[in-house]
């Protein structure tokens, strides 16, 4: 009898071997899914943390541009475009809330390129925090100091701030700052926050890239060419750098520029010399003639008074002082014209034309009744 042999059965190893494969790469593919939704989630947390970072600069620039535009707050004399200087107080913490009771306030005078922290007090705000809680930093220009003797049109900023590669200029020249915001961010490596000494301490709260450290602002020879107010020329600007973020730098920085606030703090000025024009002629029956263009005393750093109309101009600056009597030569000052508006020699950066028709003719004092006429 022949017996029938065992069926052999095909090998099952490559069939394991393949689903072996499957499931590795299954297990491959969720830990690439879990590593990419880890990076997303974490990612997300970095956005919403610099989305509250660039919530408190914003709302530290916008009270800064205020307090500018107002120009009367505890200012001596009061006037619009001045900033105040950072504040230098010990700060408050929660193991001890009022370490000093005037923290938050400016600490003036202060010198050009001053750095301390935001005066949240002095500007009205709540105490403003980046992502890390850390309170907002500040640097000033010293031409938009209230303590100058001059601010107007004319005032440029004077700090100047670096790309990463420490070379490229953020800030091209014309365009410095007025002011620097800065995040400092959580404290890094070599950065102690605990003692008061320690909390007054820029280093512990800004880095440097090279050397170029926002703690100091130090000057680079001739790194600008400022010219103002008929001073010298200043060669060398307070200089900051806005680095990549690393392990080593993590400041975030908000500029504020005279273009964010001078146009504003213009059109309040023009207000006031237009007034000023209105209630002149509303009074006399004309208006009064302007400075000529090259009366040597409008120029920067000339006498303050020599600034007066001119007998035969129609076009100039507006006059520092008001004439209402050729005849006699008798100067009138401007009434109710805000002493700030004199003091930072606004009259100075405002050109000024009327019509022939509307000046008091020395002449016939009569008006000829022709007007003056604007182009497109």
């Amino acid at each position: 009898m022949r017996t029938r042999p065992f069926p052999i059965r095909p090998s099952n190893r490559k069939n394991q071997h393949g689903s072996a494969i499957l499931i590795l790469l299954a297990l491959i593919g969720l830990g690439a899914a879990f590593l990419l939704v880890n990076a997303l989630n974490r990612a997300n947390s970095q956005t919403e943390r610099d989305k509250i970072t660039a919530a408190a600069l914003a709302q530290a620039k916008d009270a800064l541009i205020g307090y500018a535009l107002r120009g009367d707050d505890a200012l001596s004399p009061s006037r619009p475009a001045a900033f105040p200087c950072p504040d230098t107080h010990v700060p408050s913490d929660p193991a001890n809330p009022v370490n000093d009771p005037l923290y938050g306030t400016s600490v003036s005078p202060c010198n050009d390129g001053a750095i301390g922290r935001f005066p949240w007090r002095t500007l009205k705000t709540a105490e403003l925090l980046d992502d890390s809680g850390t309170p907002i930093w500040y640097a000033l220009s010293g031409n938009f100091r209230g303590t100058v003797n001059i601010i107007n049109s004319d005032s440029k900023g004077t700090l100047q701030v670096r790309a990463a590669d420490g070379a490229a200029l953020v800030t091209p020249q014309g365009s410095e700052a007025a002011a620097i915001l800065f995040a400092p961010g959580a404290a890094l490596a070599g950065q102690a926050r605990g003692s008061a000494a320690e909390k007054t301490a820029a280093a512990n709260y800004l880095e440097a890239v090279g050397a170029i450290s926002n703690a100091t602002g130090a000057a680079i020879a001739g790194n600008c060419n400022i010219l103002n107010q008929g001073a010298a020329a200043q060669a060398n600007c307070p200089t900051f750098i806005a680095g990549d973020r690393s392990a080593t730098f993590n400041d975030r920085l908000l500029l504020v520029t005279p273009k964010d606030f001078m146009p504003i703090v213009e059109r309040r000025v023009a207000k006031i010399a237009e007034a000023q024009l209105t209630g002149y002629y509303a009074t006399c029956g004309y208006y009064p003639r302007p400075a000529l263009f090259s009366n040597t005393a409008c120029l920067p750093g000339g006498s303050t008074t020599g600034c007066v109309p001119d007998a035969s101009a129609t076009q100039g600056r507006f006059p520092y002082y008001a004439k209402t009597d050729f005849a006699n030569a008798t100067m009138t000052d401007w009434v109710g014209l805000p002493n700030w508006f004199l003091v930072n020699r606004w009259d100075r950066v405002i050109y000024y034309a009327v019509a022939p028709g509307y000046v008091l003719n020395a002449a016939s004092q009569a008006c000829p009744g022709n007007c003056l006429t604007v182009d497109a």
